[in-house]
C-alpha cells in the first residue's frame, strides 16, 4: 500500500496486484483528481488520463500496477 499526504501535487507508483491505494488530503483544496501517467509512465508525457475526482480528502483505492499522481485543486 502506498500512502501519500499531499498539499499541491504528489505521485505514487503501485507495483503488484490491484491493492494499491493513495491517501490524500490537502490544505485549501476543494477537489482532488487521480491521474494515470499512461503507458509511458511519464507524468505529463502526453498520454495521461484522469481516472477519478473527489470533492473531499480520502483514499483512491483498488489501483492496479502503474504510475499515478494526484492533483489538489483550489477553488476558482
Amino acid at each position: 500500500m502506498v500512502s501519500v499526504s499531499i498539499d499541491d501535487f504528489a505521485n505514487a507508483t503501485c507495483n503488484g496486484d490491484t491493492d494499491g491505494s493513495i491517501d490524500y488530503s490537502g490544505s485549501n483544496a476543494d477537489k482532488y483528481q487521480l491521474w494515470s501517467a499512461g503507458a509511458d509512465g511519464v507524468i505529463g508525457g502526453g498520454d495521461d488520463t484522469q481516472l477519478s475526482e473527489s470533492a473531499s480528502a480520502g483514499t483512491f483505492s483498488n489501483l492496479s500496477p502503474g504510475s499515478y499522481y494526484v492533483k489538489a485543486l483550489a477553488a476558482d
